[in-house]
């Protein structure tokens, strides 16, 4: 779906109006003290969200989220009350059909001097313009979920495991006259199903049809005086703890995540196996919320395997189809690593690296015919990704290239090992008592007395905690040899650069990439094996790599110089049969093969068990792309453990999820 922007018009008073609805936004009289009476004083807000546990996260759905004002008014009025070392946590999803161009919201937030700064903040990671979940972090506290499209279609896509996550709703979409699909029963009884028990709601609107249809939706519904000159408005509550899913949407058990019990606060401590991006990134998230973490690595240092390699690019996998699951993963990735590495901009020098643009290569017609496929059938707009013919790529990266190509103008290249050693940085200050335990192999672990205790080889245990996460790529294979993983020995070669070759200005990727420079050396790889397990530099690899380079750039490649004897490295990525990663829940396996076993023989859901809660999850098998996917498997995770809506659709959770290749085998196919 493309998304069209808001078509606006400004009155008198530089407020925006809808062309698209023939509707004004807010109050012209005052905006900020109507979002104030409607949506915070109606729902008792900031005191609700204050005075919650912070055991789990406070969640605020939008619909209709405009100009971002209520967004503004929540951040100001309840996120900035708390203090500094408070875990408590706000999640704020917001759904929006027609968007505001970034320079139109500029433009309504300056009507609102006291909202300055948060605007100016969001304004800093505003998206783009792409149909689906922009996660943004925003601070310590505060998640802003902000949805493009349509509400329910979106709605629609969301696991049936969310039901009942979310707290409070405003209802803020065009009047009802004027935009009656916000407010049929359809939608309302998604919210409905998506609430807390006695989830509140309100709404400027009092027409009867839509007070009828939250009562229908399972809400009690109170009429109160409405603000301004607008007699009445709608308040309420849900009286139930969800509604029953309609047939064609009920989710078979064996993808319905069980939410994990955080009743205590022994809950919130997670050992994690190893210390690359995929465990630093855990970390990370993790401590944000007030968890306690446990990083365990075998080797005497941080991202020492596959996260040790000196630089890597990072831009998203792209496939011909939008509603193709890795597009759609790997493109919300790729905006929400921008969004994280946005977050770290104010301490320049943590970690080495550039946006400087990626550029993928079409060295063949044949190529070149798949990538204008892509860029006919993917809505991105230019921010994202556009095609360059080759006096364009040539002109932005500097060397003289022959070939047309992909290009994203917001990827580029980072130094892997400071990038996990400033996200493990950051998690200890966040939780002061996180602990990293290096040179430490664990050979077993075990559930005892609702615990994971960690075993090394002279069945030592090593810590205890109530979660794990298995972040230690291949290595997973030695607990879960079943897991259909495999390792991939890569070799980079990092020959000097020369005064010609400092011109890149861009990642350039081919059947191999090279890398501008970066502390006197270009990055040229990665050579492919698969089930290689040696880790001794190959010369026969350097050269592999100077061929793939002298083929594609030839120009570039006779300038650096490969030889046998240039420095290299060698490393061993963990992919999996379906060349996506295994993110979240790990059920257990035998109970899995057990209770789902005639899944193919059509039963009715109710007939099968619910999963139950072990307190085991993975992030494994990134590939070569773990730059721009573990961030956002950090996020899945942490919202599996602590009870807020999933950034991704209820396709893309089953197509990472660990157990599809047990339920493919199961159905009959190849697991």
């Amino acid at each position: 779906m493309i998304i069209t922007p808001a078509d606006l018009q400004w009155n008198e008073q530089g407020l925006p109006y809808s062309s698209q609805f023939k509707d004004i936004y807010f109050s012209t009289e005052n905006g900020v003290a109507e979002s104030e009476y409607v949506f915070l004083q109606a729902n008792d807000l900031p005191n609700i969200f204050l005075n919650s546990s912070e055991q789990k996260t406070f969640v605020i759905g939008e619909i209709g989220f405009g100009s971002g004002l209520n967004f503004l008014l929540t951040w100001q009025r309840c996120v900035s009350l708390l203090p500094e070392n408070s875990h408590q946590q706000l999640c704020y999803i917001a759904f929006e059909l027609h968007p505001f161009l970034p320079d139109d919201m500029r433009r309504a937030i300056a009507a609102w001097p006291s909202l300055k700064e948060y605007g100016e903040q969001l304004l800093s990671v505003y998206p783009p313009l792409v149909e689906g979940c922009h996660t943004l972090r925003l601070g310590r506290h505060l998640t802003l979920q902000l949805y493009f499209g349509e509400a329910f279609q979106l709605l629609s896509t969301w696991p049936e495991s969310q039901q009942g996550t979310v707290d409070v709703w405003f209802l803020d979409g065009f009047a009802p006259a004027r935009n009656p699909e916000l407010w049929q029963i359809d939608l309302l009884q998604h919210i409905s199903r998506f609430s807390r028990p006695n989830a509140r709601f309100s709404t400027f609107t009092a027409a009867s049809w839509v007070r009828k249809n939250l009562q229908t939706a399972g809400f009690v519904v109170e009429k109160i005086a409405g603000f301004g000159r607008k007699r009445e408005m709608l308040r309420g509550y849900l009286s139930h703890s969800t509604q029953k899913m309609p047939k064609n949407q009920l989710t078979p058990p064996w993808w319905r995540v069980p939410l994990w019990d955080l009743s205590n606060t022994e809950a919130r401590h997670v050992a994690i196996l190893g210390a690359g991006l995929a465990g630093c990134a855990c970390a990370y998230r993790l401590s944000q919320q007030g968890w306690q973490c446990t990083l365990i690595d075998q080797a005497d240092s941080l991202a020492s395997a596959a996260s040790g390699n000196r630089q890597g690019a990072f831009y998203p996998l792209l496939t011909r189809q939008w509603q193709d699951a890795a597009t759609q993963f790997y493109v919300s990735a790729f905006l929400y690593l921008i969004n994280w590495l946005h977050q770290s901009q104010e301490e320049q020098g943590a970690f080495a690296h550039a946006r400087c643009g990626v550029a993928q290569l079409a060295t063949d017609s044949k190529t070149w015919e798949r990538f204008q496929a892509i860029l006919e059938a993917l809505p991105l707009p230019d921010t994202v990704l556009k095609g360059l013919s080759a006096a364009e790529i040539t002109a932005l990266s500097g060397i003289h290239l022959d070939y047309p190509a992909l290009f994203f103008p917001q990827g580029g290249w980072l130094s892997p090992r400071q990038w996990a050693d400033y996200l493990w940085k950051k998690s200890c200050t966040y939780t002061t008592d996180n602990q990293v335990i290096l040179g430490q192999k664990i050979v077993k672990l075990a559930r005892i007395n609702e615990k994971w205790h960690l075993f090394d080889e002279n069945q030592h245990c090593v810590t205890q905690a109530s979660v794990v996460i298995l972040a230690n790529a291949y290595d997973v294979s030695h607990f879960f040899p079943h897991l259909p993983v495999t390792a991939v020995r890569g070799q980079v070669s990092y020959p000097k650069a020369t005064k010609r070759s400092l011109s890149l200005q861009q990642v350039l990727c081919h059947s191999g990439y090279v890398t501008p420079a970066w502390d006197g050396a270009h990055s040229v790889g990665a050579s492919y094996q698969l089930d290689s397990t040696e880790l001794v530099v190959s010369p026969a690899d350097n050269i592999a790599n100077a061929y793939a380079l002298a083929t594609a750039i030839p120009h570039f490649a006779a300038e650096v110089m490969i030889d046998e004897n240039t420095p290299a490295r060698a490393s061993l990525r963990c992919a999996s049969r379906d060349h996506l990663p295994l993110i979240g829940f790990l059920p257990d396996e035998t109970a899995f093969m057990r209770d789902y076993a005639e899944m193919a023989k059509g039963h009715r859901y109710s007939a099968y068990p619910e999963l139950t809660g072990t307190g085991l999850y993975v992030s494994v098998a990134h590939g070569s792309r773990g730059i721009v996917s573990t961030p956002l498997a950090a996020e899945i995770i942490c919202a599996q453990l602590c009870g807020y809506p999933l950034p991704i659709s209820e396709a893309v959770m089953r197509a990472i999820a660990p157990q599809r290749f047990w339920v493919r085998g199961l159905k009959g196919g190849r697991g």
